[in-house]
C-alpha cells in the first residue's frame, strides 16, 4: 500500500489517483509534515524541548505562520518567545 499524507488527502481531496503525489517514503513524509503542513515529529531520542529546538531551528517560518497562530501552535512567535522569555 503506498503512503500518503492524511492532510493532503483531506485538505486537497486527493483521491487514489492523486496518491503519487504524495511523498513515498517515511523520511518523505516526515521531510513533508514539517515543510508543508508545519507538523512537527519527533526524532528517535529527541526530548519534546529538543524537538521544538530543532524544527523552529530549521523551520523558522513558522514563527509567523498564521495557521500555527490561529491554532495555538507551541511554535507561534507568541507562544515561543513567552516560553522563552520565562527560562530566563
Amino acid at each position: 500500500m503506498p503512503l500518503a499524507c492524511k492532510l493532503c488527502i483531506i485538505e486537497r481531496r486527493l483521491n487514489i489517483a492523486d496518491m503519487h503525489l504524495s511523498p513515498q517514503t517515511e523520511d518523505g513524509i516526515v521531510a513533508h509534515l514539517e515543510t508543508e503542513h508545519h507538523c512537527m515529529v519527533r526524532r528517535v531520542g529527541e526530548t519534546l524541548d529538543q524537538a521544538q529546538e530543532r524544527f523552529v531551528r530549521e523551520h523558522p517560518e513558522v514563527l509567523d505562520c498564521a495557521k500555527c497562530a490561529r491554532e495555538n501552535a507551541l511554535w507561534s512567535r507568541a507562544n515561543w518567545e513567552q516560553a522563552h522569555a520565562s527560562a530566563v
